[in-house]
């Protein structure tokens, strides 16, 4: 998960989505795991949690 979170800032290395409805907010896929994050001028974590509560948490 550290991992996942330190190359954030290469876009490539992860399959990213936009969330709807939200700007320059998107996500991250790490197995069971959802990573939500804010681009700006910096890479800013919000949220780590599984699939199952991360949405309702937003």
């Amino acid at each position: 998960m550290l991992n996942a979170i330190e190359r954030l800032s290469d876009t490539f290395l992860y399959s990213y989505e936009k969330l709807r409805g939200r700007k320059n907010v998107y996500r991250i896929v790490v197995g069971d795991y959802r990573i939500i994050y804010y681009i700006d001028k910096i890479v800013s974590v919000l949220l780590v949690d599984k699939r199952e509560r991360i949405y309702d948490r937003l």
